[in-house]
């Protein structure tokens, strides 16, 4: 059974390796996505790996909230560590309207009043997440999500006319 474990572990390891260079290329490649969005989504990949802790927000461990927290601040904005208010901040949007560092809200039977996880969108249909007790920080499919638990999706950037980001949209903070 240990040798199976191994495996899988490795298996895994090396799944989110081709996941991380497939983001990182891609959006070194696309003109669309702000520094600000980039820079929010690198500083969560650069979490892969670290151990999900529940309250955790860094810098070694996290746990859902705190994942998006540690990553925004690295822009300076500065967001509460719990799932809900992160919602409620932010402006909703569509699926179809995700771009890099866009979040992802999940709860029990999809509706906001029952939020309990955050992930980051990070482009390609992929999300970056800290799951649960027991986990690490990783890369997954959006579309491995049962789609009943969706309870929505933020964005705290708008497009400004010329066409370039960004304004955080709840506290008017400009961001880089």
């Amino acid at each position: 059974n240990r040798d199976i474990l191994e495996q899988l572990q490795a298996r895994e390891r090396l799944e989110q390796m081709e996941y991380l260079m497939m983001i990182t290329a891609s959006l070194d490649t696309t003109s669309a996505v702000s520094a600000a969005r980039k820079k929010v989504v690198q500083t969560a990949l650069e979490q892969l790996g670290d151990p999900y802790v529940w309250a955790a927000a860094g810098p070694d461990s996290f746990d859902c909230s705190g994942l998006i927290l540690y990553s925004y601040k690295s822009i300076g904005i500065n967001l509460p560590h719990y799932s809900r208010s992160q919602y409620a901040l932010g402006m909703k949007i569509e699926r179809e309207q995700l771009l890099p560092g866009d979040l992802v809200f999940t709860s029990a039977d999809g509706t906001p009043s029952t939020i309990h996880h955050v992930m980051m969108y990070i482009g390609n249909g992929y999300t970056i997440e800290a799951p649960r007790t027991g986990d690490v920080v990783k890369i997954k499919p959006l579309s491995a999500r049962n789609p009943s638990t969706i309870a929505g999706y933020v964005t705290y950037f708008i497009n400004a006319s010329s066409g370039v980001e960004e304004s955080f949209i709840t506290t008017g903070v400009p961001v880089p």
